[in-house]
């Protein structure tokens, strides 16, 4: 576990505040269009609370993030929604693995197993709204790849490999660092998306619309 306190300034800072979805559009360099269906039919699932039909929703800054990420990897990947169902895996994946832990195994007709979680619907739910309230307000509660920018330890990037495989049958998305990454490159056929240098955009982004809003 990385410790909170190597969080980067500059994150630290914009993770003080809100944004519109007209903030949102001009850091991640997409249109309006593109926000609307990321939102109703990617899949992905973001920390903040949609305030319904009629109000501006204020996006949080993992949200941000997230959308910036579904978009530059979706690019690439050419699979917007395994794209938002990896990221939701790695916003929610504390949720996903204590789901598990209560799951059962049933034996198949063919003889084969499958694991099934004795959680009920409305308790994952439950426990899905309570982390997205954690981490509106505290970013440090998610994936490091977030809110580390200059992390020496970790040679200071973070890359998402996605596994052609995995792609295909809906396995996870890979977060790793470059040495990792190499690796998986030369075994695996994929994508690989470099997430600290977008984040670093996107950052940049936001803290000129924040100058610029204030002048």
């Amino acid at each position: 576990m990385i410790d909170a306190t190597k969080i980067d300034k500059r994150v630290k800072d914009l993770a003080g505040r809100t944004y519109s979805a007209d903030e949102v559009i001009a850091a991640c360099g997409i249109t309006g269009d593109m926000l609307t269906n990321y939102l109703s039919k990617s899949g992905i699932e973001l920390c903040s609370e949609s305030p319904g039909r009629g109000r501006s929703r204020q996006f949080c800054l993992i949200d941000v993030y997230l959308i910036a990420l579904l978009s530059r990897l979706g690019a690439k990947t050419r699979n917007v929604k395994w794209t938002a169902s990896a990221l939701n895996y790695l916003t929610f994946g504390p949720v996903f693995s204590a789901a598990m832990e209560e799951a059962r195994t049933i034996a198949q007709p063919n003889g084969s197993f499958r694991r099934e979680t004795t959680m009920s619907k409305a308790e994952v739910a439950a426990r899905k709204d309570h982390r997205r309230g954690q981490l509106c307000a505290d970013i440090t509660r998610s994936h490091h790849a977030f809110w580390t920018r200059d992390y020496p330890e970790l040679a200071g990037t973070f890359i998402a490999f996605a596994d052609e495989m995995a792609i295909q049958t809906n396995g996870p998305l890979e977060i790793v660092t470059p040495d990792k990454a190499g690796h998986l490159i030369s075994v695996s056929e994929g994508v690989y998306l470099n997430v600290t240098s977008t984040l670093r955009i996107v950052d940049a982004a936001l803290i000129a619309l924040i100058k610029e809003a204030s002048k």
